[in-house]
């Protein structure tokens, strides 16, 4: 009678150490196919950030747009003008235009109106079609166009993508600017429209 109770306090032992270690061994082993299917995570490139470097002054071009406030105005895409260089292709729906092949050369540049009633907080909303390369989508100081202030970036996709710019004071910049920033050669693209909303 000992020695089966005594097996039985040994068998129950054994079962409540397999019962703790058995499942951490079989869910390193097991492989499932649910989590084979679901691919990697995300990298930097598909959500439109530079995969040649980082740039303390570069954000995240939003998978998903932010919220904005009030219409403060439309960019005129005649107010765009060539810069370096750069070459203009003519479409009937929007703004073509290829880079040069010099990275940080800028494509095209458009002066940006004082702010109504001095509004500070905006998102320059653009709407564009990156063909090749990678491009960046900045704005100014308003004393030198040279003087980059906020920018984001996007890289090459068939479809049409919507970048939102954040600027933290629209009265501190004076130029909107679309630039080269591949390190692989020229960059080219289509812009449809350049929006300013509040965030105010």
């Amino acid at each position: 009678m000992a020695l089966s109770s005594s097996r039985a306090r040994i068998i129950t032992l054994f079962v409540a150490i397999a019962a703790i270690f058995l499942p951490a061994v079989l869910g390193g082993l097991w492989y499932s196919p649910m989590q084979a299917s679901a691919g990697p995570l995300p990298n930097h490139e598909s959500i439109g950030l530079s995969a040649e470097g980082d740039d303390p002054l570069l954000g995240a071009a939003a998978a998903t747009n932010k919220a904005v406030g009030p219409k403060l105005y439309e960019l005129s895409l005649t107010k765009l003008r060539p810069s370096d260089k750069s070459v203009l292709i003519p479409d009937t729906t929007g703004l073509h235009f290829r880079t040069l092949a010099q990275r940080w050369s800028y494509a095209l540049l458009a002066d940006l109106p004082t702010p109504p009633k001095m509004t500070t907080k905006a998102i320059v909303r653009i709407k564009i079609r990156v063909d090749k390369g990678l491009l960046g989508f900045a704005t100014a100081s308003v004393d030198n166009h040279s003087t980059i202030v906020t920018e984001v970036a996007a890289n090459s996709s068939t479809a049409l993508q919507t970048i939102d710019l954040n600027v933290p004071d629209l009265s501190k910049v004076g130029y909107f600017i679309i630039r080269n920033r591949s390190s692989l050669g020229a960059s080219e693209g289509t812009v449809y429209s350049i929006e300013v909303y509040s965030q105010e």
